[in-house]
C-alpha cells in the first residue's frame, strides 16, 4: 500500500519520446521514502493507463495525493489528474512546484487543492505527511498555505534547504527504462540518454520572465551547487 501518491502531469512541452524523469515528484517524496513511508509516483507522460493506476491507489486510501505543476500548459493536465482524484476520493490534494509557490492563494481557491507547499518541499512534505499520519495539526509546519473554515491560512516561510543534506536521487521510485531515449544529436544506432539528475539548484541570473526570481526571492542563496561527486 502507498501511503502517499505523487502525480506528475504532462507539461505540454514534451517533445517526441523524450521525457526527463519526474525529478520534482522524486525529490518532493524522497524524505518520506527514506523514512520508510510507502510512496507511489504516477507520471502521466509515461503511463497511458494513469487513471486506472491512480484509481487503484485511491482505493487504498492514501494519506494525501501530491501534484506538481509549473505555470502554463502543465496546469491543464494537473487539473485533469486532480479532478480524477476528486471524483473518486475525498483524500486531501497537496500542490507544489513553481505555480503554487508563485500564486499559492490563487491555487487554493480551486476546488482541486487543499494544501499548497511553497518553495522547496522536501522537509515541508515530510513534516506535513507525518503530521497527517498522526492526525496532528499542521499550523506549525513552515512553508504551507491551507484552507480552514473557508479562509486561506499561511504559515511562515521555510528557509532554503542545504542541498548537500539531501539523500541520493531515489531512482527506485520510478521505472528508469521509461526515461532512457535516443539521443537527438548522436546518431549512432545504440546511443541512449538518461538525465543524470540534480547537481545544483537555482540560477545565478535574474530573468524577469522566470519563476526562479520569485521562488528564490533574488536571495544570495539563489544558486547552490552540490559538493559531492555524482
Amino acid at each position: 500500500m502507498s501511503e502517499f501518491v505523487f502525480l506528475y502531469p504532462k507539461t505540454g512541452l514534451d517533445v517526441g519520446g523524450a521525457a526527463a524523469p519526474p525529478f520534482s515528484s522524486m525529490y518532493a517524496s524522497v524524505l518520506l521514502h527514506k523514512k520508510g513511508h510507502g510512496v507511489k509516483i504516477i507520471d502521466q507522460r509515461r503511463e497511458p493507463n494513469w487513471k486506472g493506476i491512480l484509481s487503484a491507489e485511491l482505493r487504498e486510501k492514501p494519506v494525501f495525493v501530491g501534484i506538481t505543476s509549473m505555470t502554463g500548459p502543465q496546469i491543464k493536465f494537473a487539473i485533469e489528474m486532480a479532478s480524477h482524484v476528486r471524483k473518486e476520493s475525498s483524500v486531501p490534494i497537496v500542490w507544489g512546484g513553481p505555480h503554487p509557490t508563485t500564486l499559492p492563494a490563487q491555487t487554493l481557491e480551486s476546488q482541486y487543492c487543499d494544501i499548497a507547499v511553497v518553495n522547496e518541499g522536501e522537509e515541508t512534505v515530510l513534516e506535513l505527511g507525518e503530521a497527517m499520519v498522526r492526525n496532528e495539526p499542521i499550523d506549525t509546519i513552515k512553508g504551507i498555505y491551507y484552507k480552514r473554515g473557508g479562509n486561506i491560512i499561511s504559515t511562515p516561510p521555510r528557509d532554503f534547504i542545504d542541498v548537500n543534506t539531501l539523500p541520493d536521487t531515489p531512482w527506485e521510485l520510478i521505472d528508469v527504462e521509461k526515461y532512457i531515449f535516443r539521443s537527438l544529436y548522436i546518431k549512432e544506432k545504440l546511443s541512449r540518454v538518461l538525465d543524470i539528475g540534480e547537481t545544483s539548484r537555482g540560477c545565478p541570473f535574474k530573468c524577469a520572465y522566470c519563476s526562479n526570481s520569485q521562488i528564490k526571492k533574488r536571495s544570495k542563496k539563489r544558486f547552490r551547487q552540490k559538493n559531492e561527486e555524482i
